[in-house]
């Protein structure tokens, strides 16, 4: 695999573990959001 081509396929695969890390933070996020809203009230 030539240099470029290796660096492209890091890249893309770097792209898709960041769009998976932010969409877990957004379920985090909801999720403590639902969270505080159940708990305040209570």
């Amino acid at each position: 695999m030539s240099r470029l081509a290796e660096f492209r396929a890091a890249e893309k695969a770097l792209q898709e573990e960041l769009a998976r890390l932010e969409s877990l933070k957004n379920d985090a996020g909801l999720k403590k959001k639902s969270s505080s809203k159940t708990n305040s009230s209570n």
